[in-house]
């Protein structure tokens, strides 16, 4: 990056938003307490264009292998409900983001989710 008005620059490291993703599927299931503001930012990231491909993918595919089957990731996406929902995110999101997703039931969290694992359910 170049500084406007000067003649600097800087390295700035980042974290792209496909390594954010696979992340955010990893602190989901592997969370000893589930947190559904990591099925918020997983939604969020997936709308913004992250993805899950090459050995991003395979990571999370040996990630799961062994530990995690079909029926306990449908087990922890299901554990996204209303109530933990309320009392997660109500505070965290902004209103009208959060009345969105309260008037769906928070389903687009779910589904964010079941599009992240759905090779593996």
């Amino acid at each position: 990056m170049e500084a406007i008005g000067v003649n600097l620059g800087a390295n700035i490291k980042y974290v792209s938003r496909n390594q954010l993703l696979l992340n955010k599927a990893e602190a989901f299931l592997l969370r000893r307490n589930l947190k559904t503001r990591d099925a918020y930012d997983a939604m969020d990231l997936l709308t913004k264009g992250a993805s899950l491909t090459g050995t991003l993918k395979n990571h999370l595919e040996d990630m799961l292998s062994g530990e995690f089957d079909a029926d306990r990731i449908q087990e922890r996406i299901k554990q996204v409900d209303a109530k933990r929902c309320r009392a997660e995110l109500k505070d965290k999101l902004p209103d009208e983001v959060y009345r969105n997703l309260e008037e769906l039931d928070f389903q687009p969290l779910r589904d964010a989710l079941t599009k992240i694992f759905h090779e593996w359910l």
